[in-house]
């Protein structure tokens, strides 16, 4: 993949550009929707679409991107190693946190011994302790089974 297509696709998710970011992926078949990219100015911490979208809280993006396979337990490659769910739990984003859940995302993985609800607590974000104190991941399971028939 060339550079132009790496800096349009991060660019789309950082500014909100869903209509871009689909047409980008409808013109090129070839998108790792997993790819790490954003290096910073050491190279050494990257992100990957998802990451950023979480970050720059777009949840058009997010929910686009996770249609499309975005895996939402995968980990930033640098120093955080945090999920977007850590992210967005940070920023106290409930709608991309509701989005991540729904997508498979793990409320009880940790990374530096911090789960997402560790941050959100550490960051005083406590609509999302509030909403997730008592979730069990088999609710979510049920609910979806549910909705099936």
């Amino acid at each position: 993949m060339d550079l132009d297509l790496d800096l349009d696709l991060v660019e789309a998710c950082k500014n909100g550009d869903l209509e871009r970011l689909k047409k980008l992926f409808r013109e090129n078949n070839n998108i790792d929707i997993n790819k790490y990219y954003n290096k910073d100015h050491n190279g050494s911490c990257v992100s990957t679409l998802l990451l950023i979208a979480c970050n720059n809280k777009r949840i058009k993006i997010v929910n686009f991107l996770l249609e499309n396979g975005a895996d939402p337990n995968i980990t930033y490659e640098c120093c955080a190693k945090w999920t977007p769910l850590h992210s967005a739990c940070h920023y106290g984003y409930l709608e991309i946190v509701d989005a991540l859940v729904n997508a498979g995302a793990n409320l009880f993985i940790k990374v530096n011994d911090y789960t997402p609800l560790d941050i959100a607590k550490l960051n005083s974000n406590n609509h999302i302790i509030e909403k997730y104190k008592d979730y069990k991941p088999h609710k979510l399971i049920k609910a979806a089974n549910k909705n099936k028939k």
